[in-house]
Parts: C-alpha cells; sequence; structure tokens
C-alpha cells in the first residue's frame, strides 16, 4: 500500500431504510464526515455550474385549499402540475440570479404562483452525467425550494456584468487547467457561453437573443438540501449558504471533471487508486471522478468488496460489484486545478512505484 503521505482513502459508508433507533445511532458514529462542510459543498456547487432546472407551478394547475400556503411542502407541488426546463443563472450575494427568455413559459407560472424550486449539479458536464445516468446514477446536487422574484430592471447593466466576468473567469480557468493537463483535452473543455445563446440560456437550441430582451429572477430560497448519488438528502439552513466559503476549485470543476473522466488513462489511474490505497478491486469503465475540492476528491465505482469490507453491504448482495463512493484526502490543501493535478499526478507515481516494488 502506498504510504508517503499524499493522499488517504476511505470507503464512504452507505445508507440503507428500515433502520432501527439503535442502527441508526451506530450508523451516525461510523459516518465520518467527508469532504468540505455541507454549507461550503452546496455553495462552491451553486458556484461551479452555470445551469440549472427551474420548475414552476403551471398556470392552468388546479391547487387544491390545502397547497395554497406559501409554505407548501415539495410533496404538495409534486402534485401538481409542473413546468421544468434548463436556465441560466448566476449567484449574487448569495442567491441565484436566474434569466428567462422572453417566451418562456415560466413567466405566465410565475404570474400566477411565485413558488419554484431549482436544481443544480444534474446537467453539466454533460458528457459525465450521460455516464452517470447511463450507470443508474446520479451527481451530486443542491435543490432549492423557494420563491422566484422579478429583479427590478434598474440592476440588469449590474446582472448581466457579473454573467460576463462568471464567462471570463471560467475561460481563464480553462486555459490554466489545459496548460496543466500531462496531455490536451479530447474534447473542448465547458465554459459558459455568452448570454445571448438561447440555446444554453433556454436549454435548448435556437439562435441568439438581445440579452436586453432577458429577464431576471431572484430565488428566495426558504429551504436547501443536498442531495447525494445515493438520493441521501442532506437539509441545512439557507441562511449558512452565503457565509460559506467558496472552495478555490469551483470555478474550473466542471472541465476539470470531463478532463479527468474522458481521458481512458486517467480512468485508469483513478481505479488504480481504490485497489492501492483502499484495497478495493474497481473497473476503469466504471470509475467515475465526480466530486473535487481544495482537500481531495470523490470516485462513484463499481467495485467488487474485499472480503473484510462484505460487512457493509447487505449479505445477500456479496460477491456482487456494487456501486460505491470513495474519498480520497490530500494531505495537504491545494488552491487551483494546477495544484490538483499535481497531487494526483504525484499519487500515479506513487502507486506504479509501489507496483514495481
Amino acid at each position: 500500500m502506498p504510504g508517503d503521505g499524499l493522499a488517504s482513502g476511505e470507503a464512504v459508508p452507505s445508507t440503507t431504510g428500515g433502520c432501527s433507533a439503535g442502527d441508526q445511532d451506530k450508523e451516525k458514529q461510523e459516518e465520518r464526515p467527508s469532504g468540505l462542510p455541507v454549507a461550503e459543498r452546496c455553495k462552491s456547487l451553486l458556484a461551479a455550474n452555470w445551469r440549472a432546472q427551474l420548475t414552476t407551478v403551471r398556470a392552468d394547475a388546479q391547487s387544491s385549499a390545502e397547497d395554497d400556503s406559501p409554505d407548501a411542502s415539495p410533496a404538495a407541488m409534486a402534485r401538481e402540475k409542473l413546468h421544468g426546463s434548463l436556465v441560466r443563472y448566476i449567484v449574487v450575494d448569495g442567491s441565484p440570479i436566474v434569466a428567462l427568455l422572453p417566451d418562456d413559459p415560466h413567466h405566465v407560472n410565475l404570474l400566477m404562483d411565485d413558488r419554484a424550486s431549482l436544481t443544480v449539479g444534474g446537467t453539466d458536464p454533460p458528457p459525465l452525467i450521460r455516464s452517470l445516468l447511463t450507470s443508474g446514477q446520479m451527481p451530486p446536487r443542491v435543490a432549492l425550494l423557494g420563491e422566484l422574484v422579478a429583479v427590478d430592471s434598474s440592476e440588469t447593466p449590474f446582472i448581466l456584468r457579473r454573467f460576463a466576468a462568471k464567462a471570463e473567469a471560467a475561460t481563464a480557468a480553462v486555459a490554466r487547467l489545459e496548460a496543466a493537463l500531462p496531455s490536451p483535452p479530447s474534447s473542448p473543455l465547458p465554459c459558459p457561453p455568452p448570454l445571448s445563446q438561447t440555446g444554453v440560456a433556454g436549454g435548448g437550441g435556437g439562435g441568439e437573443v438581445e440579452e436586453g430582451a432577458l429577464t431576471f429572477f431572484r430565488m428566495e430560497a426558504r429551504s436547501c438540501q443536498l442531495v447525494d448519488f445515493r438520493g441521501k438528502r442532506t437539509s441545512l439552513p439557507v441562511a449558512d449558504i452565503k457565509p460559506a466559503a467558496t472552495d478555490p476549485l469551483a470555478t474550473s470543476l466542471l472541465p476539470l471533471l470531463l478532463a479527468l473522466n474522458s481521458s481512458a488513462a486517467s480512468r485508469a489511474a483513478l481505479a488504480s487508486f481504490c485497489e492501492a490505497f483502499l484495497q478495493v478491486p474497481a473497473r476503469p469503465q466504471t470509475t467515475f471522478l465526480f466530486s473535487a475540492d481544495r482537500r481531495g476528491f470523490n470516485l462513484l465505482s463499481q467495485s467488487l468488496q474485499p472480503p473484510q469490507q462484505q460487512h457493509v453491504e447487505e449479505s445477500s448482495q456479496s460477491g456482487k460489484p456494487q456501486w460505491r463512493e470513495f474519498r480520497f484526502e490530500f494531505q495537504r490543501e491545494v488552491t487551483d486545478a494546477k495544484g490538483f493535478m499535481q497531487v494526483v499526478r504525484e499519487m500515479e507515481e506513487e502507486v506504479k512505484a509501489e507496483v514495481g516494488k
């Protein structure tokens, strides 16, 4: 097992339903914090992405009396007729600002009912999302529930500048990442396109629209949940997001995930980390890097449990490939994608040296 202190790995415990109170207490004791604090993970996911799934209540939906309250539950909203689409957004002062096209159906819906949900983290980078969905998995995502309130038109110039600044920062981050990669990426790394491109602004195809024709809405969230790939939901106060730190890798997170998951050599290296650091055999074809931050990274892998770890899964599943999450913690924090890639390369060399002994 490699042991020069570059990184340490652990299998993140799976959660199962139907536990007794005693089992739940034991589970809480056994689960160790992994990665960033929940508030930082939420804020960093919001900062890393530029598209989100916006859902509003259709104007022709028939709401029951029990759902008239502004505090209607997510389950109550789900029983109504909903409209969802991909939209562009940025975060300003801790709140997402959503851009809507002039003919977006959300406009009519919001006139009748301003309740909305915004889900971030399940759209990009598309190649990775498709691979995960094909495998029956979903990446971590942030789910916000609240009201969507129109932003005064006097703020439009400021918001447009913020969208442009985010795009410029993302472009610069991609350039720095490309310089840090051992070889050129097989496909262009993702950057937010100009806001005028309706294909991304509205989540579909089409030409361009004048930026001045867009309408902006602020998401005034009442609840926030972090959803992991197992569907486990962790709630946190919305007020905790604004003061939380944004991870320095957030700006380059999506291109970093695409670059490392689209390279066969990188996938093989990631799978080798599972076996070298955790003694868990993993296959490159079913090993995905789905989260990265200044402290380390998370892998999702379909692997066979070694005998000493089979108790983690249900006994009926022993011997069968299991989807498991693995967290690799760096011994030193990194400040950018270049530093991240340097530690990953050092881990690769460490594993190669161990195999060569």
